[in-house]
């Protein structure tokens, strides 16, 4: 999540339409259906945490995973889009996505297999994601990390606009928020 996406929704009062929630309600219908559908070799919607320290403090840093399946090693995550990838690489920020919750798993197993489900209207579709170096992943989570303390600590909203084309703000809940800023 951009720094400035989650310091606005975290100190600020938003409200969104049903209408723009459309992607939000049916991924978490997909989700209901794949976990009543996945037995039970696989843990749904697993909780990640992991504390790191900036400058001598301790902080968590928090994700979910939406599938992890411990014996055959997968993290998958699932994405509902407009039209499936017709390649096999994943959208906008995805890989980075997976490869946060690899790290946020790592202390207690590298799981090595990484794939986004993405599914439209018509069809779904696997696409694996390349493992991103450990230390790359850490050195983003603490920079990321680093720029929301400081934010939120000194009350300051971080830099960044509103900008139409791109294809965050369009799904993004604080967008009325940001707009007016």
């Amino acid at each position: 999540m951009p720094t400035r996406k989650a310091y606005l929704t975290a100190t600020t009062d938003f409200w969104v339409s049903p209408r723009r929630n459309f992607w939000a309600f049916r991924g978490t219908l997909f989700h209901k259906i794949a976990q009543d559908a996945g037995g039970s070799m696989s843990w749904y919607e697993v909780p990640l945490p992991r504390e790191i320290e900036i400058e001598g403090k301790l902080y968590q840093v928090r994700g979910r995973a939406d599938i992890i399946r411990p014996q055959a090693g997968y993290i998958e995550d699932f994405k509902s889009c407009k039209r499936v990838p017709r390649t096999n690489t994943p959208y906008g920020n995805h890989s980075l996505q997976l490869n946060i919750y690899r790290w946020l798993f790592f202390p207690i197993m590298d799981l090595q297999n990484l794939r986004v489900v993405y599914f439209d209207m018509n069809e779904t579709k696997r696409v694996p994601v390349k493992l991103m170096p450990m230390e790359e992943v850490e050195a983003f989570i603490m920079e990321k990390a680093a720029a929301y303390i400081k934010a939120i600590e000194t009350n300051t909203i971080p830099e960044g606009a509103y900008n139409s084309k791109k294809w965050e703000c369009k799904y993004c809940d604080v967008v009325d928020v940001c707009k007016k800023l």
